[in-house]
Protein backbone atom coordinates (compact mmCIF):
# COMPACT_ATOMS: atom_id res chain seq x y z
CA UNK A 1 0.00 0.00 0.00
CA UNK A 2 1.20 3.59 -0.55
CA UNK A 3 0.44 5.66 2.29
CA UNK A 4 0.14 9.77 1.41
CA UNK A 5 -0.24 11.95 4.78
CA UNK A 6 -2.46 14.95 4.16
CA UNK A 7 -2.85 18.51 4.98
CA UNK A 8 -4.59 17.46 8.48
CA UNK A 9 -2.09 15.23 10.46
CA UNK A 10 -2.78 11.98 11.12
CA UNK A 11 -5.24 11.53 7.51
CA UNK A 12 -3.98 9.59 5.15
CA UNK A 13 -4.58 9.32 1.11
CA UNK A 14 -4.04 5.25 0.46
CA UNK A 15 -2.93 4.21 -3.28
CA UNK A 16 -2.68 0.75 -3.82
CA UNK A 17 0.40 -0.62 -4.88
CA UNK A 18 -0.90 -2.77 -7.86
CA UNK A 19 0.96 -5.72 -9.07
CA UNK A 20 -0.12 -6.34 -12.67
CA UNK A 21 -0.03 -8.80 -15.66
CA UNK A 22 -2.16 -10.03 -18.37
CA UNK A 23 -5.06 -11.00 -16.43
CA UNK A 24 -5.46 -7.55 -14.69
CA UNK A 25 -4.22 -6.53 -11.12
CA UNK A 26 -3.62 -7.46 -7.63
CA UNK A 27 -2.95 -5.19 -4.51
CA UNK A 28 -3.82 -4.91 -0.85
CA UNK A 29 -6.21 -2.77 0.18
CA UNK A 30 -5.71 -2.91 4.08
CA UNK A 31 -3.14 -4.34 6.30
CA UNK A 32 -2.96 -4.17 10.42
CA UNK A 33 0.62 -4.19 10.23
CA UNK A 34 1.10 -1.33 7.43
CA UNK A 35 -1.59 0.81 9.25
CA UNK A 36 0.62 -0.07 12.41
CA UNK A 37 3.21 1.63 11.27
CA UNK A 38 2.34 4.60 9.54
CA UNK A 39 0.80 5.21 13.12
CA UNK A 40 -3.49 4.75 11.89
CA UNK A 41 -5.61 2.45 13.98
CA UNK A 42 -6.10 -1.07 12.01
CA UNK A 43 -9.25 -1.71 13.51
CA UNK A 44 -12.48 -2.51 11.37
CA UNK A 45 -15.38 -2.81 13.91
CA UNK A 46 -17.84 -2.44 11.22
CA UNK A 47 -17.86 -1.86 6.97
CA UNK A 48 -20.96 -0.39 5.21
CA UNK A 49 -21.55 0.38 2.07
CA UNK A 50 -24.43 3.18 0.43
CA UNK A 51 -25.43 3.26 -2.72
CA UNK A 52 -25.81 7.27 -4.45
CA UNK A 53 -28.51 6.69 -7.37
CA UNK A 54 -28.01 10.67 -8.45
CA UNK A 55 -24.95 13.14 -9.25
CA UNK A 56 -24.74 15.92 -7.20
CA UNK A 57 -26.13 13.54 -3.86
CA UNK A 58 -24.31 15.06 -0.92
CA UNK A 59 -23.99 12.95 2.55
CA UNK A 60 -22.29 14.92 5.43
CA UNK A 61 -21.03 16.44 7.56
CA UNK A 62 -21.06 13.43 10.30
CA UNK A 63 -18.76 12.35 13.30
CA UNK A 64 -19.51 10.75 16.64
CA UNK A 65 -18.70 12.29 20.04
CA UNK A 66 -15.90 10.69 22.05
CA UNK A 67 -15.53 8.29 23.61
CA UNK A 68 -17.52 6.67 20.19
CA UNK A 69 -15.28 8.68 17.63
CA UNK A 70 -15.06 6.71 14.73
CA UNK A 71 -11.89 6.51 12.60
CA UNK A 72 -13.10 5.48 8.69
CA UNK A 73 -11.55 4.36 5.81
CA UNK A 74 -13.49 5.43 2.89
CA UNK A 75 -13.09 4.19 -0.42
CA UNK A 76 -15.13 4.75 -4.02
CA UNK A 77 -16.35 1.14 -5.56
CA UNK A 78 -18.29 2.37 -8.68
CA UNK A 79 -18.55 5.87 -9.78
CA UNK A 80 -16.40 8.73 -8.41
CA UNK A 81 -17.00 11.27 -5.01
CA UNK A 82 -15.71 14.20 -3.75
CA UNK A 83 -14.52 12.98 -0.64
CA UNK A 84 -14.40 16.29 2.07
CA UNK A 85 -12.67 15.63 5.76
CA UNK A 86 -12.73 18.27 8.15
CA UNK A 87 -10.79 18.71 11.81
CA UNK A 88 -12.57 18.97 14.95
CA UNK A 89 -9.15 19.08 17.24
CA UNK A 90 -9.42 21.63 19.28
CA UNK A 91 -5.31 21.37 20.29
CA UNK A 92 -4.91 20.84 16.40
CA UNK A 93 -3.43 23.68 14.49
CA UNK A 94 -5.52 22.94 11.38
CA UNK A 95 -8.35 23.12 13.59
CA UNK A 96 -11.71 23.61 11.57
CA UNK A 97 -9.52 22.79 8.15
CA UNK A 98 -10.44 20.68 5.85
CA UNK A 99 -9.05 18.79 2.79
CA UNK A 100 -11.10 17.43 -0.29
CA UNK A 101 -9.56 14.26 -2.46
CA UNK A 102 -11.70 12.99 -5.36
CA UNK A 103 -11.78 9.13 -5.02
CA UNK A 104 -13.40 7.00 -7.97
CA UNK A 105 -14.00 2.91 -8.89
CA UNK A 106 -11.02 3.47 -11.22
CA UNK A 107 -8.00 4.71 -9.64
CA UNK A 108 -9.17 2.87 -6.61
CA UNK A 109 -7.56 5.31 -3.63
CA UNK A 110 -8.97 5.49 -0.40
CA UNK A 111 -8.85 8.06 2.32
CA UNK A 112 -8.05 7.21 6.31
CA UNK A 113 -10.14 9.83 8.28
CA UNK A 114 -8.68 9.81 11.95
CA UNK A 115 -11.01 9.99 15.56
CA UNK A 116 -12.65 13.68 15.72
CA UNK A 117 -12.82 14.63 11.77
CA UNK A 118 -16.07 15.43 10.33
CA UNK A 119 -16.74 13.68 7.12
CA UNK A 120 -18.83 14.25 4.05
CA UNK A 121 -19.07 13.73 0.18
CA UNK A 122 -20.74 14.86 -3.02
CA UNK A 123 -21.67 12.35 -5.82
CA UNK A 124 -19.84 13.19 -8.90
CA UNK A 125 -21.43 10.44 -11.33
CA UNK A 126 -25.21 8.61 -11.32
CA UNK A 127 -25.10 5.21 -9.86
CA UNK A 128 -22.19 5.64 -7.25
CA UNK A 129 -20.91 3.25 -4.70
CA UNK A 130 -18.84 4.06 -1.29
CA UNK A 131 -17.54 1.75 1.35
CA UNK A 132 -16.76 2.75 4.77
CA UNK A 133 -14.83 0.22 7.24
CA UNK A 134 -15.47 2.36 10.71
CA UNK A 135 -13.14 1.72 13.59
CA UNK A 136 -16.18 2.11 16.12
CA UNK A 137 -19.66 1.07 15.96
CA UNK A 138 -22.41 2.92 14.99
CA UNK A 139 -23.89 4.73 18.41
CA UNK A 140 -26.53 6.84 17.46
CA UNK A 141 -26.70 8.68 20.65
CA UNK A 142 -23.42 9.76 20.01
CA UNK A 143 -23.87 11.06 16.54
CA UNK A 144 -23.72 14.64 15.53
CA UNK A 145 -23.42 17.08 12.20
CA UNK A 146 -22.33 20.09 10.84
CA UNK A 147 -23.92 22.10 8.19
CA UNK A 148 -22.26 21.25 4.11
CA UNK A 149 -22.35 24.65 3.76
CA UNK A 150 -21.21 25.75 7.54
CA UNK A 151 -19.55 29.41 6.21
CA UNK A 152 -16.44 28.41 9.18
CA UNK A 153 -15.55 25.51 6.93
CA UNK A 154 -15.15 26.85 3.85
CA UNK A 155 -16.12 24.02 1.90
CA UNK A 156 -16.34 24.55 -1.82
CA UNK A 157 -18.38 21.71 -3.28
CA UNK A 158 -18.36 21.36 -7.21
CA UNK A 159 -22.17 20.33 -7.93
CA UNK A 160 -25.71 22.14 -6.76
CA UNK A 161 -26.77 19.76 -4.54
CA UNK A 162 -29.38 17.36 -5.97
CA UNK A 163 -30.19 15.03 -3.20
CA UNK A 164 -29.60 15.04 0.76
CA UNK A 165 -31.26 13.68 3.66
CA UNK A 166 -33.79 14.60 6.13
CA UNK A 167 -31.60 14.76 8.87
CA UNK A 168 -28.00 16.25 7.05
CA UNK A 169 -30.98 19.01 5.28
CA UNK A 170 -31.71 20.08 8.84
CA UNK A 171 -28.75 20.62 10.54
CA UNK A 172 -29.81 24.02 12.18
CA UNK A 173 -28.02 26.83 14.44
CA UNK A 174 -29.03 25.41 17.48
CA UNK A 175 -27.21 22.30 16.35
CA UNK A 176 -24.34 24.50 15.21
CA UNK A 177 -24.13 26.34 18.82
CA UNK A 178 -23.86 22.74 20.26
CA UNK A 179 -21.41 21.60 17.65
CA UNK A 180 -18.48 24.11 16.13
CA UNK A 181 -19.27 27.08 18.52
CA UNK A 182 -18.66 25.48 21.30
CA UNK A 183 -15.36 23.56 20.00
CA UNK A 184 -14.12 26.81 19.52
CA UNK A 185 -15.24 27.86 23.12
CA UNK A 186 -12.82 25.22 24.57
CA UNK A 187 -9.89 25.94 22.63
CA UNK A 188 -9.47 29.73 23.24
CA UNK A 189 -9.73 28.27 26.47
CA UNK A 190 -6.93 25.85 25.94
CA UNK A 191 -4.99 28.73 24.78
CA UNK A 192 -5.60 30.88 28.05
CA UNK A 193 -3.85 27.78 29.90
CA UNK A 194 -1.19 27.28 27.61
CA UNK A 195 0.07 30.60 27.29
CA UNK A 196 -0.16 31.02 31.47
CA UNK A 197 2.33 27.61 31.43
CA UNK A 198 4.32 29.39 28.79
CA UNK A 199 5.26 32.47 30.86
CA UNK A 200 5.71 30.34 34.21
CA UNK A 201 8.31 28.47 31.90
CA UNK A 202 9.74 31.60 30.64
CA UNK A 203 10.57 32.64 34.43
CA UNK A 204 12.47 29.75 34.86
CA UNK A 205 9.29 28.09 37.07
CA UNK A 206 9.67 24.68 36.44
CA UNK A 207 6.11 23.46 34.65
CA UNK A 208 7.28 19.63 35.84
CA UNK A 209 8.57 16.59 37.60
CA UNK A 210 10.11 13.33 36.64
CA UNK A 211 8.84 9.98 37.22
CA UNK A 212 9.37 8.29 41.19
CA UNK A 213 8.60 5.26 42.34
CA UNK A 214 7.77 2.21 40.42
CA UNK A 215 4.45 0.56 40.02
CA UNK A 216 4.12 2.81 36.63
CA UNK A 217 6.95 3.90 34.37
CA UNK A 218 5.61 6.81 32.80
CA UNK A 219 5.54 7.43 29.20
CA UNK A 220 4.93 11.12 29.14
CA UNK A 221 1.88 13.01 27.70
CA UNK A 222 1.08 13.83 24.11
CA UNK A 223 2.44 16.59 22.54
CA UNK A 224 -1.35 18.20 21.84
CA UNK A 225 -1.72 18.13 25.75
CA UNK A 226 -1.51 22.34 27.15
CA UNK A 227 -1.39 21.32 30.95
CA UNK A 228 1.49 20.30 33.27
CA UNK A 229 2.05 16.77 34.85
CA UNK A 230 3.23 16.15 38.09
CA UNK A 231 3.84 12.62 39.62
CA UNK A 232 3.55 11.96 43.03
CA UNK A 233 3.48 8.93 45.39
CA UNK A 234 0.55 8.46 47.80
CA UNK A 235 0.40 5.86 49.87
CA UNK A 236 1.18 2.73 48.18
CA UNK A 237 -0.66 4.38 44.59
CA UNK A 238 1.88 5.91 42.18
CA UNK A 239 -0.11 8.60 40.32
CA UNK A 240 0.46 10.96 37.16
CA UNK A 241 -1.15 14.69 38.84
CA UNK A 242 -1.09 17.68 37.46
CA UNK A 243 1.07 19.97 39.27
CA UNK A 244 -0.81 23.14 41.24
CA UNK A 245 -1.72 25.94 39.37
CA UNK A 246 -0.14 28.91 38.27
CA UNK A 247 -1.52 32.16 40.21
CA UNK A 248 -4.15 34.09 37.71
CA UNK A 249 -4.54 30.61 35.50
CA UNK A 250 -8.14 29.10 34.22
CA UNK A 251 -9.51 26.73 37.05
CA UNK A 252 -8.87 23.39 36.04
CA UNK A 253 -8.98 19.92 37.20
CA UNK A 254 -7.34 16.51 37.94
CA UNK A 255 -7.20 13.21 36.43
CA UNK A 256 -4.65 10.67 38.14
CA UNK A 257 -3.67 6.79 37.38
CA UNK A 258 -2.90 4.80 40.57
CA UNK A 259 -2.82 1.32 41.50
CA UNK A 260 -6.01 -0.04 42.91
CA UNK A 261 -6.31 -1.92 45.91
CA UNK A 262 -2.82 -3.63 46.77
CA UNK A 263 -2.36 -6.98 44.53
CA UNK A 264 -5.71 -7.02 42.89
CA UNK A 265 -4.35 -6.52 39.72
CA UNK A 266 -6.99 -3.35 39.01
CA UNK A 267 -6.39 0.39 37.95
CA UNK A 268 -8.13 3.25 39.93
CA UNK A 269 -8.53 6.09 38.26
CA UNK A 270 -9.29 9.67 39.67
CA UNK A 271 -10.93 13.12 38.76
CA UNK A 272 -11.16 15.83 40.76
CA UNK A 273 -13.10 19.16 39.85
CA UNK A 274 -11.49 22.39 40.50
CA UNK A 275 -12.94 24.52 38.28
CA UNK A 276 -15.40 26.37 40.45
CA UNK A 277 -18.77 25.45 38.74
CA UNK A 278 -20.64 22.08 37.76
CA UNK A 279 -18.61 20.12 35.31
CA UNK A 280 -19.78 17.09 32.70
CA UNK A 281 -16.71 15.17 32.01
CA UNK A 282 -16.61 11.56 30.58
CA UNK A 283 -13.77 9.51 31.32
CA UNK A 284 -11.89 6.74 28.21
CA UNK A 285 -9.68 4.11 29.36
CA UNK A 286 -7.51 2.22 27.05
CA UNK A 287 -5.32 -0.45 27.56
CA UNK A 288 -2.53 -1.79 24.57
CA UNK A 289 -4.90 0.24 22.37
CA UNK A 290 -8.07 -1.69 23.29
CA UNK A 291 -10.95 -0.04 24.95
CA UNK A 292 -11.77 -1.27 28.37
CA UNK A 293 -14.13 0.97 29.51
CA UNK A 294 -15.85 4.62 29.30
CA UNK A 295 -18.05 6.18 31.84
CA UNK A 296 -19.90 9.98 31.92
CA UNK A 297 -20.51 11.86 35.60
CA UNK A 298 -21.33 15.03 36.44
CA UNK A 299 -19.40 16.55 39.21
CA UNK A 300 -19.80 19.68 41.45
CA UNK A 301 -17.26 22.03 42.16
CA UNK A 302 -14.46 20.15 44.43
CA UNK A 303 -16.18 16.80 43.88
CA UNK A 304 -14.30 13.55 43.27
CA UNK A 305 -15.08 10.95 40.76
CA UNK A 306 -13.13 7.61 41.54
CA UNK A 307 -13.39 4.98 38.35
CA UNK A 308 -12.07 1.00 38.70
CA UNK A 309 -12.72 -0.63 36.08
CA UNK A 310 -13.03 -4.18 36.09
CA UNK A 311 -10.54 -5.21 33.83
CA UNK A 312 -7.31 -6.83 35.48
CA UNK A 313 -3.71 -5.26 33.63
CA UNK A 314 -0.11 -7.45 33.81
CA UNK A 315 3.00 -5.75 34.23
CA UNK A 316 4.19 -4.35 30.23
CA UNK A 317 0.85 -3.16 28.95
CA UNK A 318 0.15 0.37 28.43
CA UNK A 319 -2.48 2.34 29.65
CA UNK A 320 -3.82 5.63 28.53
CA UNK A 321 -6.90 7.65 30.15
CA UNK A 322 -8.36 10.35 28.18
CA UNK A 323 -10.84 12.78 29.67
CA UNK A 324 -13.44 14.91 27.93
CA UNK A 325 -15.56 17.54 29.65
CA UNK A 326 -18.54 19.89 28.99
CA UNK A 327 -19.71 21.61 27.25
CA UNK A 328 -19.43 19.22 24.42
CA UNK A 329 -17.75 16.27 25.36
CA UNK A 330 -15.63 16.18 22.33
CA UNK A 331 -12.93 18.53 23.27
CA UNK A 332 -9.90 16.42 24.99
CA UNK A 333 -8.96 18.05 28.51
CA UNK A 334 -6.94 15.13 30.02
CA UNK A 335 -4.16 12.81 28.82
CA UNK A 336 -2.27 10.22 30.64
CA UNK A 337 -0.02 7.75 29.15
CA UNK A 338 1.35 5.31 31.54
CA UNK A 339 2.74 1.43 31.28
CA UNK A 340 2.20 -1.30 34.01
CA UNK A 341 5.17 -1.75 36.16
CA UNK A 342 7.13 -5.00 37.28
CA UNK A 343 5.97 -4.52 40.56
CA UNK A 344 2.03 -4.20 40.02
Amino acid sequence: MIFTETALAGAYILDLDRREDDRGYFARMFCQDEFAEHGLEPVIAQANVAMNRRRGTLRGMHFQFPPKAETKYVRCTRGAILDVIVDLRPESPTYLSHVAVELTAEIGRGLYVPRRFAHGYQVLADTTETTYMVGVRYAPNDEFGLRFDDPRLGISWPLSVTEMSPKDAAQGAARQRRGADLIADELRRMILVDSALAAREADGRPIRVGMVGAGFMGQGLRPAILYLVAVMIVGTALALRLAAPVPGDAPYSSLSIARGSPGDGRIAVEVVNREGTTVLYRLQLELDGRLIGSETSALPDGGRWDYIPHTIVAPGQRVEVQLFRSPNLMTLYRDVNATVGPDW
